[in-house]
């Protein structure tokens, strides 16, 4: 801080506590021209991130509680705002280390490359320090604060302490339940913040939310609709989304739907016939609809 002008040290000091303000003023991104949005006013591919409402709560959601979980539809920012949040960390906070935890090693690198390394680029040199001579595809130090941001698969993450783990698109993420708990020694007295596109009602992702919802686990939902995104309220855009996804992705990627739902799994299996119990307090979320038999009890 002394080595910078005075203009400067206040910009830095309201960068370090205000987190929509540091993306709207000094973070840009990058929008490849097939995601620009028809008819969008936008007239380059590189524009300044400024944050939705949705974005800002999520970033007060992720502040207020140690374990964040939640489920995100496409186009929705989600994975850039929290790497851009990482990235924030570093650069203001002393001794973070933050891992990033993705389906394949191409898809973290993404993240660290397009994301992270691409927003240090158009950031000015007195604001990121030397940030850019300690960097790798998967891996980016902070000398000035003593952080760290290493993105990879769970696999190469075993032993690592870390301040703040993150794990994107977790539904797809083969054996996930197991890599969680290999990495909660490292977690437990840290931040976790957990993501992803709904995929089935059976995976750890999932039945994870589900218990948060219920209260039953240290995770605080994060809950968004698409259509808190207003260039997504469109009724045109909708249906050109429909027509190009069709109605099964169209539920999962945009509508946030699981491939199932867990009334009509259970309620299916228990007519057959007896069964395990899948979920914690199942019932309850039911609304009385069903009976243990699996009949309505409005049918008399």
């Amino acid at each position: 801080m002394s080595k910078l002008t005075k203009e400067q040290q206040e910009e830095f000091s309201r960068c370090a506590i205000d987190f929509p303000y540091f993306c709207e003023k000094y973070v840009n991104i990058y929008i490849p021209q097939q995601h620009v949005l028809p008819g969008a006013s936008i007239n380059t591919a590189i524009i300044p991130f400024k944050l939705w409402p949705y974005q800002v709560r999520l970033y007060d959601h992720m502040e207020d509680n140690q374990f964040t979980i939640f489920s995100k539809f496409r186009g929705g920012g989600f994975s850039t705002e929290v790497a851009i949040y990482c990235l924030w960390k570093c650069l203001f906070r002393l001794d973070q280390n933050i891992l990033w935890l993705a389906k394949t090693d191409r898809e973290a690198t993404f993240v660290c490359e397009s994301i992270v390394k691409r927003a240090l680029e158009y950031m000015p040199d007195w604001m990121k320090g030397n940030v850019m001579r300690m960097a790798s595809s998967h891996d980016k130090k902070f000398p000035e604060t003593d952080s760290r941001m290493f993105f990879g698969i769970p696999e190469a993450a075993c032993g690592k302490a870390v301040s703040l783990l993150v794990i994107d698109e977790a539904s797809f993420i083969k054996n996930i339940d197991i890599h969680w708990k290999a990495l909660w020694p490292c977690v437990s007295t840290g931040n976790a913040v957990v993501m992803s596109t709904p995929n089935l009602d059976t995976d750890w992702f999932w039945y994870t939310l589900e218990d948060a919802r219920l209260k039953l686990n240290n995770f605080s939902e994060y809950q968004c609709h698409y259509q808190e995104r207003p260039d997504f309220c469109s009724i045109d855009w909708q249906r050109e989304m429909k027509n190009t996804l069709g109605q099964m992705l169209w539920d999962r990627e945009i509508g946030q739907v699981v491939g199932q739902s867990i009334k009509e799994s259970v309620a299916s299996q228990l007519r057959k016939g007896p069964t395990k119990k899948l979920w914690r307090s199942i019932y309850d979320e039911w609304e009385g609809s069903l009976d243990i038999r699996g009949e309505s009890v409005n049918d008399g």
